[in-house]
């Protein structure tokens, strides 16, 4: 068989040469810094170019590229290198050519190499100069089976180091390198990103942090289900109103209080318009919260870029805080009056933009911000200060380190947790479980709201673990939060509602001060979840308190039921005969001090790693019985907390 698959080798290396003539050229030379090699005839027309050779990475954040460049300086991507591709410190390639392998007709000026500490030796570089009408087919076939191969290696390489998230073939991963360098910047190293499909992302070369603290603050907090605003059955369901935007497969479910996910078109020819698209995802979620409705503006990113190009342009990029200055200083239209179109050329045939006169005459909504707070150098890098603003101010306009200068919207954050599920994108899979050992549990990770369109990460949405390999490496560029009150310019009638849906006597006014449509009666703690009458107010960590009354009447567990979140049940329970009352992992069931809990005959009280705890801070004076024939399973992480 072996000598069949070299056979094999031989006559399809014979083939190649028969339909496309080869020049190969020795170079037999090692690389360890970024160097420049010219070896083509002037404006010599080729249609391939392979390496042979082999790459030393020197430590998890090594990185090379050997690239080609075109006489008109297009880039393409002939060979890259590094860890979280491979298993090994020594990489052999042999005819490799990720980009190159065919081209339709490039005029080749040199080749460059980019190296990030890694020592390449090229021994070899064949080059096509013949022509063959298969080749449009036969490199789309490679580039795709190249793609394919690089998302098998890495996710691999994710589940040996027992890291949190997932690659696959995306938007992003699919675009030329010469794109995606103008999208993340030259020689970027983000370790996959351009990858992600779901989980939370760190950087491989971050292996974790034995030493971490765990902060002050609550270790879960998301506006897109504050409030329970993602589910049907809350009064503040958002409709979901954003699943009709696109065909079925791209829906859009769960968005809560935040606005839809936008499409900047990063692949051409709006790659650097990220910095109008995260502050004013920050805006429209802001307006939102502080009104206490679901408005959903859609502002326009247009009208930033045509009548205020202070703030940047698509091609090379801008400040969120100018974005937010024409926020405060004039008001932001709606999309529908300003259209995003980014793709008008200007005369000479360079990319241009729209006019500022194109906006149209009778605009639906005008968003006026009264201020924004950019963070300190200190204040941007406390995980504390972050959460705390996100939680009262609303979500963030922010910008990451890596990819440089990225803007995003933050949305909420999490805290990695043993068995956790984390979701993939609809579509792709389901999800994945965090497992014992892994060297993320207890870090804390960021929720981004992106503007890459739904089919990038999680239905637009990232989960990341920011922090680097060295723990000086910055990890946020800017951060800004908005000021209050929000106003719409063209409808002064808009008033912050103050209600009490779950009619629990504690009020939910939004991210503002309590106004004076409230009741007189109002507590002037805002309730915490007003979507769950068992719950009041924050308490100093932002968790909610329970509402603990008891409900002298029995509960009965008649069919088969999960607790998956904690969940307040103050009166008596009893898990009837042929049923099975399971609260899992990372949930807790608060009863009230005097329920008593009956496990009939036939029935069963499964704690799967979940917990029963008394609510308040006082004994429980009930009892659990569990009757003959009845069973009480408790896992090995599992308590019945009698005593807070």
């Amino acid at each position: 068989m072996k000598i069949k698959i070299l056979l094999l080798a031989v006559i399809l290396f014979l083939y190649h040469d028969l339909l496309c003539q080869t020049d190969t050229i020795h170079i037999n030379n090692t690389y360890d810094t970024c160097q420049t090699i010219h070896i083509f005839v002037p404006a010599e027309t080729i249609y391939g170019i392979r390496l042979n050779g082999y790459v030393l990475l020197n430590n998890d954040t090594s990185l090379v590229r050997v690239i080609l460049v075109s006489v008109d300086s297009t880039e393409y991507l002939i060979l890259e290198a590094y860890p979280l591709l491979y298993n090994s410190d020594t990489v052999f390639f042999d005819d490799v050519g990720d980009e190159t392998y065919y081209l339709e007709a490039v005029h080749a000026s040199h080749i460059k190499i980019e190296i990030n500490d890694v020592n390449i030796k090229i021994d070899t570089i064949f080059i096509d100069t013949l022509y063959n009408p298969n080749i449009p087919t036969w490199r789309m076939e490679h580039i795709n089976n190249v793609l394919k191969n690089k998302v098998d290696s890495i996710n691999n390489n994710l589940q040996e180091k027992k890291l949190l998230w997932v690659a696959a073939v995306n938007p992003i991963s699919q675009l030329p390198f010469y794109q995606k360098k103008t999208l993340f910047g030259d020689k970027y190293n983000i370790e996959g990103l351009e990858y992600y499909i779901g989980g939370i992302f760190s950087y491989y070369s971050y292996q974790g942090n034995s030493n971490l603290s765990k902060g002050n603050l609550t270790n879960h907090f998301d506006w897109r289900n504050r409030h329970s605003a993602n589910e049907q059955t809350s009064p503040y369901w958002d409709g979901d109103p954003d699943i009709h935007h696109w065909p079925s497969y791209f829906h859009e479910i769960g968005n809560g209080w935040i606005t839809s996910i936008k499409d900047q078109q990063a692949w051409c020819p709006c790659s650097k318009g990220c910095f109008t698209f995260g502050p004013l995802g920050a805006i429209e979620a802001v307006t939102n919260l502080y009104f206490n409705q679901h408005l959903d503006y859609d502002l326009s990113e247009q009208h930033v870029l045509s009548c205020y190009p202070s703030a940047g342009n698509c091609y090379n990029g801008g400040f969120e805080n100018m974005v937010l200055k024409f926020a405060e200083d004039s008001g932001i239209v709606n999309e529908s009056c300003f259209p995003w179109d980014p793709q008008i050329h200007v005369d000479d045939g360079g990319p241009g933009t729209p006019p500022c006169n194109n906006i149209c005459n009778n605009p639906n909504a005008k968003i006026k911000i009264t201020s924004y707070y950019p963070f300190s150098t200190s204040q941007i890098n406390d995980y504390d200060i972050i959460k705390d603003s996100l939680i009262n101010h609303g979500p963030l306009s922010i910008s990451l380190y890596n990819p440089g200068g990225h803007a995003m919207t933050l949305i909420g954050y999490g805290t990695v947790e043993e068995s956790d599920t984390l979701h993939l994108n609809y579509g792709w899979g389901s999800f994945i479980i965090v497992p014992s050992g892994s060297p993320l549990i207890g870090e804390t990770y960021w929720i981004f709201k992106q503007s890459y369109f739904t089919t990038f990460g999680i239905n637009g949405y990232v989960n990341m673990i920011t922090k680097q390999a060295s723990s000086n490496a910055p990890e946020f560029l800017r951060i800004q939060s908005l000021g209050l009150p929000i106003e719409n310019l063209l409808d002064n009638s808009l008033e912050v509602l103050c209600q009490d849906l779950d009619g629990d006597g504690y009020y939910w006014w939004g991210i503002g001060d309590k106004p004076a449509s409230c009741p007189a009666w109002a507590p002037d703690e805002r309730d915490c979840d007003d979507s769950d009458p068992f719950v009041g107010p924050y308490d100093n960590e932002y968790n909610c308190t329970p509402i603990c009354e008891f409900d002298n009447i029995w509960t009965d567990i008649s069919i088969n039921t999960t607790i998956t979140q904690n969940t307040y049940m103050t009166t008596h329970i009893k898990v009837n005969n042929g049923n099975t009352l399971t609260i899992e992992n990372g949930a807790t069931l608060f009863i009230h001090s005097q329920s008593q809990i009956i496990v009939e005959d036939g029935g069963t009280l499964f704690l799967d790693n979940g917990n029963i705890k008394v609510c308040g801070d006082v004994q429980w004076e009930g009892e659990l019985s569990v009757e003959l024939g009845g069973a009480l399973k408790i896992e090995n992480e599992s308590e019945i907390i009698i005593n807070n």
